[in-house]
């Protein structure tokens, strides 16, 4: 079983691309890459050129791609918003290769996938419980510090992890919760665990670990929750050709577990004659190897070359460089871990530390080396006294309304195209009587045209093109509907407010507004006009149109529409918002108005006439408005009493009748007149005349309001008190609510 998945994956290495395969570069071909993922077709290569990439994700969801960085090393992927490089479950047989990652998860949910020669600085591998059949090989991974950054196979089965080196991280070197997986020539260094090891859900066939390096851990191995001894074995599961110390040996072979094995080796095979205990429970190390694996097969890595990186670098004095150097050996693979040390060869040009970190000094050449081991690699600086050759200014190009300003900047570069601070720029204007600039590059617009705008330093110039123009006003409204808004009143003339803004930078004067209503020759002749002497920039004005239409029946709806300028004769700078449509409005009666804006309806008429030698006297007596609501702020009953003060009659004078009158509003369940009642002085009294309307529109369209008028005349009392007794019916929501009523009394003067 275990020849068939190596083969299986042997295959998946050398299956072909596709003929149709294309490769696609980043960020030649597109600058993000994600899109250039996404833009990707099965067979597809995504290269990416050296450089630094900050990602918030990226997810891969294509089959058969291949990601590979351009160098070795030289392909940064960081974490920008998020952590996430996805190969998704569509993803199968994808190739990621040559990246640097750091503050990235790489997570795998999908199968026969190849994750090789990556590096992983504070990230994090993960092959979940649908990825099987990877090969995960040759990476490197350190600075384990966050709980993102672990190596972990997580309920997969069948995975070939190979020569990977996993240190310094402060949890395991790797964590394996799966079935039938091959992990092997391995380096597990310096971890807080070397191997942590969980039994699989659901179980399976073991995983076996062997030819592995697994020293200076914490432990060398751990169990996560529960593990057995079903769950990993610890030696290969055939004998094995190899060679130590120039003997050829053939034999099962286990792990190198450093120091915390303590067997001996007494016939020099270089496999420990004792069993290494791995840990209670979990079975033995039966064959552990006396030294790392590369020990026991072919050449161990010789530092053969070192790169330097930028290759070569043009500063100006005073300016630093920081470069990096790369150890590789005879096959060309890096070597990590390697001491080197860093040297100028003219320090009058300039020095470098420790770390390759170079401070240039005079102007001149230098090469700079790193060495170890004697071998020795070399990058050449020139370095040069920096003079003023470029001058950018900022913004390049400005329109301006006269009057406007625009404050310039401008940015001195050398030789390199570094900046260089502290140039004092001489500003000028090509045309003074367009507008000046000072000599902080404050530029003020005085008439329309043109001026070019230069800022100079030494033998150099850089410019910037301005366009100053006349301010032009901007007219539109900012409101409009009648009053009050959504109704428009049959039988009378009705207000439209109209609110207008000038939101552009000049004044406009003369301005002409015309108002239509959809209704009057379907809108095409103004209803009513009025101008505007002047509108400042900002300012707004509000003014009331009358709509003269009369509309005799109520029904239908209006529309207005107002325009500015409609003859269009001020400039603006926007010509498209000068026109204004209002809500649709009902026409309707307006009941506060009397009955004669009814149809057929009638104003109060006049009931009877007094001819008499006399006077009329009222009084409200104690009356007052009463809520028509129930309960302690309503009523059902009240009384309302007249002093004999109130109502004083002249000496001599008779009463000639007593009316009492009586107003009310708020009936939205018709109580008037019907469900109320009045007693005068002890005595029901039925009402002569009921006279009522209805707001007929607004939130209190169907609330009648009215006045109930009663002869008391033979009731009333002379210079004595008066009370009348107001009752209602306890109708449902009844809202009828009496206002200040008053009582009247005609008087006649007697004459002897």
């Amino acid at each position: 079983m275990r020849f068939i998945l190596l083969a299986c994956i042997a295959a998946l290495l050398c299956m072909a691309a596709p003929a149709t395969a294309a490769t696609i570069t980043v960020p030649d071909d597109y600058p993000s890459l994600q899109v250039a993922i996404s833009a990707a077709s099965a067979g597809d290569t995504v290269l990416i050129r050296s450089g630094i990439y900050t990602v918030s994700k990226i997810e891969i969801n294509t089959p058969d791609l291949t990601i590979m960085g351009e160098e070795h090393g030289s392909v940064i992927i960081e974490r920008g918003d998020r952590a996430d490089f996805m190969i998704r479950p569509t993803a199968h047989r994808t190739r990621v290769e040559n990246i640097t990652f750091k503050n990235m998860i790489l997570s795998v949910d999908s199968s026969y996938n190849i994750i090789a020669r990556n590096e992983f600085f504070t990230s994090g591998l993960k092959l979940n419980s649908d990825a099987t059949f990877n090969c995960i090989c040759d990476n490197y991974m350190t600075e384990g510090t966050t709980s993102d950054s672990r190596f972990i196979i997580n309920n997969g089965h069948s995975h070939l992890i190979s020569g990977n080196t996993v240190k310094d991280s402060s949890y395991w070197g790797i964590y394996i919760r799966a079935r039938n997986c091959t992990v092997i020539q391995n380096a597990f260094i310096n971890n807080a665990q070397g191997i942590s090891l969980r039994s699989a859900t659901p179980p399976g066939e073991p995983n076996r670990v062997y030819l592995n390096t697994v020293t200076g851990n914490g432990v060398p191995v751990a169990i996560a929750n529960t593990a057995s001894e079903s769950d990993a074995s610890w030696v290969s599961p055939d004998p094995i050709d190899y060679t130590y110390n120039g003997a050829p040996y053939s034999g099962v072979m286990g792990n190198h577990w450093g120091s915390d094995y303590t067997g001996a080796d007494a016939n020099g095979d270089g496999i420990g004659d004792t069993p290494f205990t791995v840990l209670a429970g979990l079975g033995d190390d039966t064959a552990p190897l006396m030294a790392p694996f590369g020990d026991y097969f072919g050449s161990t890595p010789v530092l053969t070359t070192i790169e330097v990186s930028p290759e070569t670098a043009t500063m100006a004095a005073g300016a630093t460089q920081q470069f990096a150097a790369t150890a590789k050996d005879q096959a060309g693979n890096k070597i990590y871990d390697v001491a080197l040390t860093w040297s100028s060869s003219n320090e009058t040009v300039g020095t470098v530390n420790g770390t390759g970190f170079l401070t240039a000094l005079a102007a001149g050449t230098a090469t700079v080396a790193a060495s170890a081991e004697s071998v020795t690699g070399t990058a050449q600086v020139t370095v040069f006294t920096p003079a003023v050759t470029s001058i950018e200014v900022s913004p390049a190009t400005a329109n301006l309304l006269i009057g406007a300003t625009q404050q310039f900047t401008a940015t001195a570069k050398d030789q390199a195209g570094n900046e260089i601070s502290g140039v004092v720029f001489d500003w000028s204007s090509s045309n003074e009587t367009v507008g000046t600039v000072n000599a902080t590059g404050f530029f003020t617009a005085l008439e329309a045209g043109t001026a070019t705008v230069t800022a100079a330093a030494e033998d150099a110039a850089g410019t910037a093109q301005v366009t100053a123009s006349v301010p032009l006003s901007d007219l539109t409204f900012t409101g409009m509907h009648p009053m009050p808004p959504g109704w428009v009143f049959a039988r009378e003339p009705n207000q439209v407010r109209i609110e207008l803004k000038n939101n552009g930078p000049g004044a406009a004067s003369e301005i002409a507004i015309a108002l239509y209503a959809s209704d009057v020759s379907n809108g095409t002749v103004a209803i009513n006009s009025t101008t505007i002497a002047s509108l400042a920039s900002g300012e707004i004005t509000l003014l009331m149109l009358t709509d003269p239409t009369i509309r005799n029946l109520q029904g239908g709806t209006v529309t207005y529409t107002a325009i500015v300028d409609p003859d269009n004769l001020i400039a603006e700078s926007d010509e498209d918002n000068n026109v204004r449509v209002s809500p649709t409005a009902s026409v309707v009666y307006n009941g506060y108005k009397g009955k004669m804006y009814w149809e057929g309806g009638s104003n109060v008429t006049t009931v009877r006439t007094y001819d008499i030698r006399g006077d009329i006297i009222h009084s409200f007596g104690d009356s007052q408005y009463m809520s028509g609501s129930f309960g302690s702020e309503g009523w059902t009953n009240y009384t309302v009493t007249w002093t004999a003060g109130d109502l004083p009659l002249p000496e001599g004078a008779a009463v000639h009748d007593a009316w009492l009158y009586v107003p009310y509003c708020w009936d939205n369940t018709n109580s008037a007149p019907d469900n109320i009642s009045i007693d005068f002085n002890g005595a029901r009294v039925p009402y002569v005349n009921w006279y009522n309307d209805v707001s007929n529109f607004g939130a209190y369209a169907d609330h009648y309001y009215g006045l109930l008028t009663y002869n008391v005349t033979d009731l009333y009392q002379t210079g004595a008190n008066n009370t009348a007794l107001f009752a209602r019916a306890t109708l449902p929501v009844s809202m009828i609510a009496p206002e200040n009523g008053t009582y009247a009394v005609a008087s006649a003067m007697l004459v002897p």
